[in-house]
């Protein structure tokens, strides 16, 4: 074995080294006891790599902003919800007001004329559609979302706020009151103020000039805990390291990178039987096929080798490994999480249609969208006092088109009930409570409504239809009153 090691393989794996290691281009690490060049500023992230590695949640916003997954859903949550269209209602008389009305000079009243400036335009920096989808993005990125209004006189209300600013919650720290929390009717008497630190600057707000908004938080470590949300993204821990692994492995193949074959000598000593590298001339096999043989345009495709090898290839399908559906299942649990129908946020729009696509928009208005505008915008009509002053504020989607679809179908099969309940009750087999309840309408409280149309005299007949349409035929003869004709 010494003999063929020393004459024979030695000198051609001394020629190999030689020629790579002075590829200066190549080698920029350190030589590690295992003969494995790794570059100095690489050297912790290859030992992270070698475990396992969890998602850092110690920031929240670098995982949206590095994760596609969790930056496609919570885009989309945002999306969706900035699509509201916002009225006002007036309390008195149940008119609806829109922004057009506005603009054509149709409401001359400075209440709603403020409501809707504070809308459209919220502060300098943002319009409405910026507005609400920072306001979301911010609130399920940290379960927490915070919106500043500037007032003047220092009073809370729709009349004195000026502008309304999102901030970002991670640099806003409330300072409790030393007050019992439990017997508190005022939020003055669990938050003191708060604390807001961002950039290196400080800055006190008062509890009523912050509109908190938050998500449920059952995990109390810090006396914060009580009056703080929790992001659902630490749900997801373990989903978003899956997925950055996941997209880890697909850069590594796309990349030419990892583990792609096994090479072995296939060598034989006629006195020691199969022989194997040293760890010296591992390296410089290792060297030799990655500087002169690839997929490059500078690179060769067959390797010719001087001594007899043996490969073993390694399967780096990603459809075979699992990838895809690994990021697949990651992506349905986290539209889960965040309430969102999974096709809309998949990666793959395959077997999708136009009926499919438009019952999962439906679903994501009337069981997302629309709950948290109405959270959102009664949230407003709180802080600012607005009902007091004899207004709202109301959110409406009919401009959306898969929803005026619904509705145009709704109406369809409406107009069908009403038609058979109307032949119904022109035959004598229901009442007309029981036609208005089928229809899902509140029943009326006169006597002849709980009549069917034979038991009705031709007057009480003549209320419902409003014409001389039914003679006296129709009607029970029997009963007092009635005539031969209306």
């Amino acid at each position: 074995m010494g003999y063929i090691q020393n004459k024979i393989i030695q000198p051609f794996f001394d020629k190999m080294l030689a020629e790579s290691v002075n590829k200066s281009d190549y080698l920029t690490g350190s030589l590690f006891e295992n003969n494995t060049f790794i570059p100095p500023n690489q050297i912790e992230d290859y030992f992270q790599r070698s475990g396992i590695s969890w998602a850092n949640m110690d920031d929240l916003s670098k995982i949206y902003h590095s994760n596609p997954i969790i930056n496609a859903a919570l885009n989309v949550n945002a999306r969706y919800l900035a699509n509201v269209e916002v009225k006002i209602k007036d309390l008195s008389t149940g008119i609806i007001y829109s922004r057009q009305d506005v603009n054509r000079n149709k409401i001359n009243n400075k209440i709603v004329e403020k409501m809707f400036r504070l809308i459209n335009e919220p502060n300098p920096l943002q319009s409405t559609d910026e507005f609400l989808k920072f306001l979301s993005i911010t609130h399920d990125i940290h379960g927490n979302s915070m919106i500043k209004g500037n007032f003047i006189f220092n009073k809370i209300d729709i009349e004195n706020i000026q502008t309304m600013f999102c901030l970002w919650p991670q640099f806003a720290k409330p300072i409790m009151s030393n007050s019992n929390y439990w017997n508190q009717i005022d939020i003055k008497g669990i938050i003191d103020h708060w604390e807001y630190n961002m950039l290196g600057k400080k800055e006190d707000f008062t509890t009523y000039e912050i509109l908190h908004r938050k998500e449920s938080n059952t995990d109390v470590g810090r006396i914060e805990d009580l009056v703080l949300g929790r992001s659902k993204l630490f749900a997801l821990k373990r989903v978003i390291s899956t997925i950055n692994a996941s997209y880890d492995a697909r850069e590594t193949i796309a990349n030419e990178k990892g583990a792609k074959n096994i090479i072995s000598p296939d060598i034989k000593d006629p006195f020691m039987g199969s022989m194997s590298l040293t760890p010296k001339q591992k390296l410089a096999l290792e060297l030799e096929l990655q500087r002169r043989y690839g997929l490059k345009h500078n690179q060769l495709q067959n390797y010719v080798s001087d001594i007899p090898l043996k490969v073993f290839q390694f399967d780096q399908d990603v459809r075979k490994l699992g990838i895809v559906e690994e990021i697949g299942l990651d992506t349905m649990i986290t539209a889960h999480i965040y309430d969102i129908p999974p096709e809309l946020i998949k990666m793959y729009k395959e077997g999708a249609t136009y009926e499919n696509q438009a019952s999962n928009e439906r679903i994501m208005y009337q069981s997302n969208a629309m709950v948290r505008a109405e959270s959102i915008f009664g949230d407003l009509n709180n802080w600012l006092g607005v009902r007091k002053k004899g207004f709202e504020y109301v959110t409406s989607w009919d401009h959306i088109s898969v929803l005026s679809d619904n509705k145009k179908e709704s109406s369809l099969i409406d107009r069908n009930e009403s038609f058979v309940c109307r032949e119904a009750f022109m035959a004598g087999m229901i009442t007309y409570n029981q036609w208005l309840k089928r229809l899902g309408w509140e029943e009326s409280t006169e006597d002849w409504a709980k009549k069917r149309i034979t038991e009705m005299s031709l007057e009480e007949v003549q209320i419902i239809s409003g014409r001389n349409l039914i003679t006296a035929q129709n009607a029970n003869p029997d009963t007092p009153n009635s005539s031969s004709q209306l």
